[in-house]
């Protein structure tokens, strides 16, 4: 998870670090963009609104939390592997035998 707020039509996108010049202390300073993942979807919250007369719900609110799920670029690698097999350094897919 990452704190990001994405919306419908943001899942497949990439997720990328932003270079900066500086860090938190203890940290390292990212000089360079570089892919760390795929937005999967968001992460809603629910409230949930029920009659004082029944108890029960009546309207379900949503919003966006601000969390967003994503696969990690390891994963991705991972399942593309299996998928094509390993990769020889070509862009073709190898095939199954």
């Amino acid at each position: 998870m990452i704190d990001a707020s994405v919306f419908p039509g943001n899942s497949g996108g990439p997720v990328v670090t932003k270079p900066e010049a500086m860090a938190i202390s203890g940290t390292k300073a990212y000089s360079k963009a570089s892919l760390i993942g795929m937005v999967s979807g968001y992460v809603p919250y629910q409230d949930v609104a029920y009659s004082l007369q029944t108890k029960r719900p009546r309207v379900i609110f949503e919003e966006n939390t601000g969390l967003a799920v994503v696969v990690p670029v390891d994963r991705i690698a991972e399942v593309v592997e299996l998928a094509f097999g390993p990769q020889s350094g070509t862009s073709q897919p190898q095939d199954k035998v």
